[in-house]
């Protein structure tokens, strides 16, 4: 259902129906998912995504990018 609900969501904003962005709308609805179970906040998804993005930007290619353990 959140799937079928961020693919009706962005088609009715107008994005073409191409599966060029399935992948990010699949990430969107595991992340509303796991909001509405009260799992994580948006807050703590959004920064556990930039913690991502700089840990992997610093990995030097070939190397396996290691993450530090979130609180809690």
């Amino acid at each position: 259902m959140a799937l079928a609900r961020q693919l009706r969501l962005v088609a009715d904003l107008g994005e073409p129906d191409d599966g060029s962005h399935y992948y990010d709308h699949l990430v969107a609805a595991l992340e509303a998912l796991i909001i509405d179970k009260a799992m994580a906040t948006r807050a703590s998804l959004d920064s556990r995504k930039e913690e991502w993005r700089d840990a992997y930007l610093q990995t030097p290619h070939g190397q396996p990018v290691e993450l530090k353990r979130s609180p809690g």
